[in-house]
């Protein structure tokens, strides 16, 4: 394989293009990443930030932080980071840099927690013997802003202010004029304050909007519309995220938003009917159960649950409103701050579907915690195990409908008393395992989506409509 950087440009706008060439005879993966290392700030000053665009909020990660996500992508991925940029600023100097990454290469970001080194992959997939993949990035310039809720490669834009008089800047990257909207909304729906947006700003130029609101009762999200580029920054405005319920963050870039879904008043549509919302705690693996797909029918709230922690705690307020929860490849730890509203979500009717993976079950810790209590199964340390201990690779069938699909590695635990197996591997371990808890019920999926496809056998995860159509009517 043969990697090539080609740079071009000046300060204040440079691309640097990547071209990896599978040179070999044989089909290659293309992946490879970058990082950088770099201040913009002086010891007198304060530390540098990364300023990340995710599906709840842009993260303004200080000089203690880290994160590791995966990007979004049309189709079933579903992750924090939702928008191909992200910016190492200095917010009191008012300078720092954007990377704008191409956004169909771009696979996942990462931040060291000294927060001076940054960095990306890029993912071309399969690569036939002299082909080649090309990833592009372009580095912004950034100057005379106070917060950052978006870069693109015409302008940045942010908002800063009180809750009462909120102000929206815009910096040009060219001369240009910026047409829109600027709001203020409480959780409600109510907008509590808008303004139209109509400047002519100049390259370099730094240009603000600020108009006056009622003073908010909640939290807020403050979002904009400028030259048919949507954007959004939630405020707390004093009130604490997990007592409230949450405005939905919506990202019309790269996903169909039904008209007013943010901003309406209510009885608008905004909300759908009770029973028509699942709420998915992703995990880092929760990607390959393809529960969206499964039920395409439900609106999903994705809230990313790593083995570093929980994004954001849901609110007690509205946790029943969920039809399902799913918990996607989570380690007891990321989910201990909810798990008194989720006991009580279950309890009250609701129904919880776990599934496996390296952070999961016992490799996730929920042995002796009120998690397993809640779950069907007993589970055990180091219970993330081949499928079939037999064979070379671990493979064993899966019986799922019409499905040839194959299961490399499964959580090796034990049903409870009580408990229904509802689907077993060939072999005859427990796969979907069903029980109840109060008025509820609870499913623990124990299939783990590790190991590798070979040329006779198709994983489980890997376009089987038969596991799709029989997870769907067992967890019905």
């Amino acid at each position: 394989m043969t990697i090539t950087r080609r740079e071009s440009g000046d300060d204040e706008r440079a691309e640097v293009v990547f071209t990896l060439e599978n040179t070999t005879s044989e089909m290659r993966y293309a992946s490879f990443g970058w990082r950088t290392r770099f201040e913009t700030s002086d010891a007198s000053a304060t530390s540098d930030r990364n300023w990340i665009p995710t599906a709840d909020n842009v993260l303004d990660l200080d000089i203690m932080s880290s994160l590791w996500g995966y990007y979004t992508k049309p189709g079933p991925w579903h992750f924090a980071l939702v928008e191909p940029w992200m910016a190492a600023y200095n917010p009191a100097r008012k300078t720092g840099y954007a990377f704008l990454f191409d956004f169909d290469a771009l696979s996942a970001v990462y931040c060291a927690n000294d927060m001076k080194t940054r960095g990306v992959l890029f993912d071309g997939g399969m690569l036939p013997p002299g082909a080649s993949f090309t990833a592009k990035t372009v580095v912004r310039r950034l100057d005379g802003l106070g917060a950052i809720a978006t870069v693109n490669d015409d302008f940045a834009a942010g908002f800063t202010g009180p809750a009462f008089c909120p102000t929206l800047a815009v910096r040009a990257f060219r001369d240009l004029t910026v047409e829109g909207e600027a709001s203020q909304t409480d959780v409600e729906g109510k907008t509590l304050g808008s303004a139209k947006v109509d400047l002519s700003v100049r390259k370099g130029e730094t240009r603000t909007v600020w108009f006056r609101c009622e003073k908010p009762r909640t939290q807020t999200v403050l979002s904009s519309e400028l030259n048919g580029i949507r954007f959004e920054q939630f405020r707390e405005n004093g009130f604490r995220m997990a007592s409230l319920p949450m405005v939905p963050a919506v990202w019309p870039h790269h996903r169909h938003i039904p008209p007013k879904a943010v901003g309406g008043a209510r009885g608008e549509g905004v909300r759908p009917p009770p029973g028509n919302k699942a709420l998915l705690l992703f995990g880092f693996y929760a990607n390959f159960f393809r529960f969206p797909e499964m039920f395409p029918e439900l609106e999903f709230t994705v809230v990313p649950a790593t083995p570093q922690g929980i994004a954001q705690v849901p609110p007690a307020s509205t946790i029943g409103q969920y039809r399902y929860v799913f918990l996607g490849d989570v380690n007891e730890e990321s989910v201990r701050p909810m798990l008194a509203r989720l006991a009580s979500y279950v309890e009250g009717g609701g129904t919880l579907v776990v599934a496996g993976g390296p952070f999961a079950y016992g490799c996730g810790g929920y042995a002796g915690t009120f998690l397993e209590g809640m779950l069907p199964v007993r589970t055990h340390a180091f219970d993330c195990l081949p499928a079939a201990a037999g064979d070379a690779d671990g493979r064993t069938a899966v019986a799922f409908d019409g499905c040839d699909a194959t299961l490399f590695w499964i959580q090796r635990d034990e049903p409870k008393e009580g408990a229904e197996v509802l689907l077993r591997t060939a072999a005859g371990d427990p796969l979907l395992v069903k029980g109840a808890y109060g008025d509820g019920t609870v499913y623990a999926f124990l299939g783990t989506p590790l190991g590798d496809e070979a040329r006779d056998a198709k994983a489980f995860w890997n376009g089987n409509a038969g596991y799709l159509e029989t997870m769907r009517r067992q967890l019905q």
